[in-house]
């Protein structure tokens, strides 16, 4: 919400979405260009939200519910591709396989973790519930929110200070 209306319209949405695009400059490189191309594309999301004419607003509560949704969707996901069985809970080796899958420890490296965890927890010990995958996943998660609300904070890029920071 960048005029401060309660409402995001298609023009705020597609302003912010260019700001947070990952381009050849950089996080922040915005042009009316990355606008226009955004608004006139056939997006489900875009129509969803805003008409297939780009006229309706969301407030930011909606926008809040639509994003929470989406993230459970996607933890539940992320937690199912483990729980093939639907107990409702995932072995310790199959969190850290979890934890190790995006990062860039070279793979002879992440057999080496993961052996270790085999060892301590040789099978399906106690597991991990899915309220502790989640509750971790929003952990992981929040550290990229904290950034985004840092960048929209100083706009002016000046710094923030332990005031602002604590808004955050």
């Amino acid at each position: 919400d960048l005029t401060g209306d309660e409402k995001i319209n298609a023009k705020e949405f597609a302003y912010v979405s260019t700001k947070m695009s990952h381009k050849l400059g950089g996080f922040g490189t915005y042009t009316d260009v990355d606008q226009s191309a955004i608004l006139a594309s056939n997006s489900g999301l875009l129509n969803y939200l805003f008409g297939k004419d780009r006229s309706k607003c969301i407030s930011r509560e909606e926008f809040r519910m639509l994003h929470t949704n989406l993230l459970d969707e996607i933890i539940q996901l992320e937690f199912n591709e483990f729980d093939k069985d639907k107990t409702g809970s995932i072995s310790e080796g199959d969190f850290c396989h979890f934890l190790l899958n995006k990062t860039k420890i070279p793979p002879s490296q992440k057999a080496k973790m993961l052996k270790k965890v085999d060892t301590i927890w040789p099978k399906k010990a106690r597991g991990i519930s899915f309220p502790s995958f989640k509750n971790f996943f929003l952990v992981l998660a929040s550290g990229t929110e904290l950034e985004r609300g840092l960048f929209f904070l100083d706009v002016e890029n000046i710094g923030v200070d332990l005031e602002e920071f604590r808004k955050v």
